[in-house]
């Protein structure tokens, strides 16, 4: 569908890694993201309109949902000779690529009905009372997860230089740092 440019993003550990994003799409309407990343976005040559199949794809909630590929290049098949390839190679060519973006929706929570998740709000007691009564949820078939959007008022700590909410940490490592008489030092560094 689409081949974004090659961009790079800083790593955690210094330096930095390029990926790509291709959008890949059929004629159910849904489409998502596939990252590739590292050599991957300079040897594989893949255009709009070309037939990319991915294998060992790891999903993402980023966004919505995306995939990021394999680092493998024998897990990436461009034009691949498959059944399903000639069934979208014509769905493909029988539109224009502006007539076939504007159908397209991203793959989203809704697990592809091209219908965005609509958020319910709910309080605590309604969100005990919605796990309590699902079976699945009671038996560890399924996980329910809830997006809490809150304010904290009140830390119940009572003394804050015995126990307190954050700490000074090694611009290097992150980790805890300590104070002593010439400023923090890193017992880890």
């Amino acid at each position: 569908m689409e081949v974004s440019p090659i961009g790079s993003i800083p790593l955690k550990a210094g330096g930095s890694k390029e990926r790509q994003a291709i959008t890949i799409a059929d004629e159910t309407g849904a489409s998502i993201a596939v990252t590739i990343w590292g050599e991957l976005c300079h040897s594989l040559s893949a255009k709009p309109g070309m037939i990319v199949a991915f294998k060992q794809c790891r999903v993402s909630d980023y966004n919505g949902k995306s995939l990021n590929a394999s680092s493998a290049a024998q897990d990436i098949v461009l034009n691949a000779s498959h059944p399903r390839t000639a069934q979208i190679k014509k769905w493909y060519s029988s539109q224009s690529h502006d007539q076939i973006l504007k159908k397209i929706t991203p793959l989203t929570e809704s697990a592809g009905t091209g219908e965005s998740r609509q958020d319910v709000i709910l309080s605590f007691l309604e969100m005990q009372h919605s796990a309590e009564n699902n079976n699945d949820l009671k038996f560890n078939q399924k996980t329910a997860w809830f997006k809490v959007n809150c304010y904290v008022q009140w830390f119940p700590f009572e003394d804050q230089q015995q126990r307190p909410m954050y700490y000074h940490a090694c611009t290097v490592c992150k980790k805890k740092v300590l104070e002593d008489h010439a400023g923090y030092r890193c017992e880890n560094c």
